[in-house]
């Protein structure tokens, strides 16, 4: 188990590569299909510590007819 200022350097550095982190509902949006090593390794982490890893690539289309 991570520390807690483990977990914030995760979601940091996750933030600064462009990664959208929401820590409420311990989810993790990945910004591309293939991420570098160093990125993995990170997400691989905060999987061990039960966030949900995903990614808003097949995400559906907004209906701007209404």
């Amino acid at each position: 188990m991570a520390t807690r200022n483990r977990l914030y350097k995760l979601h940091y550095l996750l933030r600064k590569k462009g990664n959208e982190v929401n820590v409420k509902d311990r989810t993790v949006y990945r910004r591309a299909k293939l991420l570098p090593a160093i990125e993995e390794k990170w997400m691989k982490e905060l999987i061990e510590n039960g966030y949900m890893v995903g990614n808003n690539l097949f995400a559906p289309l907004l209906n701007n007819n209404s």
